[in-house]
């Protein structure tokens, strides 16, 4: 009698459980992922590194790459295929590192450019929007079953607030001419979808990090990929000269740290990187038309000189 009792009471406690899960497994079927998602470059990037013979170029980091060189240019200049690898700093270092691993093959060319707050772990919810699009990326991070479970549970709620609202699709035209799209990006891994427009406000900067971890990371990461017979050098990304000056100390303590610790070969100084704000886009990472060749012009000397 009591084991009857139990095993009703603990199907009555699990019913709503059980119709939650349903619930979202059929909204999630039905939730629209947009082929022009921003992220979903990631697919094109991946296609162009397995489509270019080694030795290659593979230029790493947040969007401060993906917004802020001229690979085309870069590529010109040094003779070897450049591969953009630049997508978002919330993906986190380990991701970018994750992600090396997998496709540094021997005679490449690795160049790592960390925003200064790019943090290790990243944001979860980003990196499995990312692995939704591009399943391969699983392998660039761990699981964690309960940031699964709730982003599980937020999902369903915001498909069910789109189900009763009755809510229409993504406007296709307006994913397809924004600038953070998919359809922005060249042949290369570049945004281009930016250069013809004026330039708007810069936003303000996050933290830069005092004590940054990745410095250890990045050096586990050289022997890795001297290993594969493979070189890799670390830069500084842009930066605007209003508020370099208004964080130049902990600018200056984020260099410093690098140049002590890092076991890596580091292209140019943070202040090769400052430039006028004029020649900045939107946020202080990302790089109108004349400050993306500015910041190449830079990077290719380095470049030559190693």
């Amino acid at each position: 009698m009591v084991k009857i009792f139990i095993c009703k009471t603990l199907l009555f406690l699990s019913a709503p459980l059980i119709a939650v899960i349903i619930t979202g497994i059929y909204l999630s079927g039905n939730a629209i992922q947009p082929e022009n998602d921003y992220v979903s470059a990631i697919i094109d990037k991946h296609q162009r590194l397995n489509r270019m013979e080694s030795p290659r170029l593979i230029i790493i980091g947040g969007s401060n790459i993906a917004f802020g060189i001229d690979s085309e240019r870069i590529q010109n200049e040094i003779d070897i295929p450049v591969v953009n690898l630049g997508l978002h700093a919330g993906l986190g270092l380990d991701f970018m590192i994750q992600q090396l691993k997998y496709v540094v093959r021997k005679s490449d060319v690795v160049i790592v450019v960390p925003e200064y707050h790019l943090s290790m772990n990243g944001d979860y919810k980003l990196k499995k929007h990312v692995s939704q699009y591009f399943p391969f990326a699983n392998q660039f991070f761990h699981k964690n079953l309960f940031e699964e479970a709730r982003l599980f549970l937020e999902q369903t709620r915001e498909n069910l607030k789109k189900k009763f609202k009755r809510q229409m699709p993504p406007n296709s035209f307006e994913w397809r001419n924004s600038v953070y799209s998919r359809a922005s990006f060249n042949q290369y891994g570049d945004i281009i979808g930016h250069l013809k427009m004026k330039s708007r406000e810069i936003m303000d900067p996050p933290h830069i990090n005092k004590n940054w971890e990745g410095i250890y990371a990045l050096n586990s990461l050289s022997e890795f990929i001297k290993d594969k017979g493979a070189s890799i050098f670390v830069s500084y990304p842009p930066f605007p000269e209003s508020f370099y000056f208004e964080r130049k100390n902990a600018i200056d303590n984020f260099e410093e740290n690098l140049k002590r610790d890092l076991r890596l070969k580091i292209l140019g100084n943070s202040s090769d990187f400052v430039f006028p704000d004029s020649l900045f886009f939107d946020t202080v990472y990302h790089l109108n038309d004349d400050g993306r060749r500015i910041r190449t012009d830079a990077l290719i000397k380095f470049i030559k000189e190693n």
